[in-house]
């Protein structure tokens, strides 16, 4: 599903207005890379190759044996450890693993005869085809402590990893929840609409022997929060990556300041052209009774200057608001033109994730 992008908006607001926190899990991962020697020793393993991945998912065995090797384990643990520092409660723990590998291991399109890579190559490439990456998932999962299988659809030549879930959030009626790997979408989102008619309807389960115990038993706490997301912010801000969600909601957020602000404005207009149309009525009534210039009538003199005095109130609080209203409207378009930047940042990011 491709990211939308927003329409250009006329108004703006500084972020130090608001309460602004970064989500992005990403950078937990690159220092993690760096490990040549593990690099090395797993180009240096035998290739699994095959004609075509259906032939790879045909092959349970060999498939376990990338689940089976465990050289790998102390190398990911910085990685892990950290996001589980960054995240201490489960299912926000498992929402950004698994967002990190959607949003950062770059997905590849498969072709015949192309080797499957061992984890560690996938994390340190930073990009693989749909088995490297589900691979690359389940193997994080499992040293996360969770059980996993592999959905692998043949006839699609598509491979997913299912997470061990309470009952009734698992997929295909099972006790395991889709987990699509190759782009940005919430657990259990079958991407249907990716593929031809019924091609994903029938997978062949991959059992991982060398597997974890647990069930990600508060994945119904991640289910309420994407139905909040989709609330607040729309069905799409499930699809896009941590940084266009995070300009989104600042977006959204500076945006809700500036309608109040034009509110406020709008308001503001309202009691300046009233006052002023009184103003201009008082003033002709001046005129008409005679208090310019020098008013000799003693009695007269009294009410001109009762009245005059009550005009020059008036005048102070009209001149007041506009003040006011010109303040204000500074403020407001100083605001436009951040949001506007805002705005900009955003699309030209939507541009370059549609362009990969």
């Amino acid at each position: 599903m491709q990211a939308k992008h927003k329409l250009l908006i006329l108004f703006l607001v500084f972020c130090g207005l608001l309460s602004c926190r970064t989500l992005s899990s990403a950078g937990s991962g690159h220092s993690a890379r760096n490990n040549d020697d593990l690099l090395r020793y797993y180009y240096k393993k035998p290739a699994f190759n095959a004609p075509s991945l259906s032939i790879y998912f045909s092959e349970e065995k060999r498939l376990n044996e990338f689940f089976d090797d465990r050289k790998d384990s102390a190398a990911f643990a910085p990685f892990l450890d950290s996001l589980r520092l960054q995240y201490p409660i489960e299912w926000e723990y498992v929402d950004h693993l698994v967002r990190y590998i959607q949003e950062n291991i770059v997905y590849e399109k498969y072709n015949p005869g192309d080797d499957i890579k061992y984890p560690w190559e996938t994390f340190a490439e930073g990009s693989g085809v749909c088995s490297d990456q589900s691979i690359l998932l389940g193997k994080l999962l499992i040293y996360s402590g969770y059980k996993i299988v592999l959905f692998t659809f043949p006839e699609a030549e598509h491979i997913a990893v299912g997470l061990r879930v309470p009952e009734k959030y698992g997929s295909y009626n099972t006790e395991f929840v889709y987990i699509e790997t190759t782009n940005i979408r919430p657990l259990g989102d079958i991407p249907y609409d990716s593929f031809e008619d019924a091609a994903l309807d029938d997978p062949k389960i991959i059992t991982i022997e060398k597997n974890g115990e647990n069930s990600f038993t508060s994945v119904g706490k991640l289910m309420k929060n994407y139905q909040s997301l989709k609330r607040n912010y729309g069905d799409d801000f499930l699809y896009l990556d941590q940084k266009s969600r995070f300009l989104s909601m600042r977006i959204d957020r500076l945006q809700s300041v500036v309608d109040s602000l034009k509110n406020n404005l709008d308001e503001m207009q309202i009691s300046y052209e009233k006052m002023h149309q009184e103003l201009t009525a008082n003033h002709s009534r001046i005129n008409e009774m005679g208090c310019n210039g020098v008013v000799d009538n003693q009695e007269l003199y009294e009410k001109c200057a009762q009245f005059v005095k009550q005009y020059n109130l008036q005048v102070e609080e009209v001149n007041h608001i506009s003040k006011e209203m010109e303040r204000e409207s500074g403020i407001t378009n100083l605001l436009v033109m951040e949001l506007n930047k805002l705005v900009n940042e955003y699309n030209s990011h939507i541009e370059k994730l549609n362009s990969r």
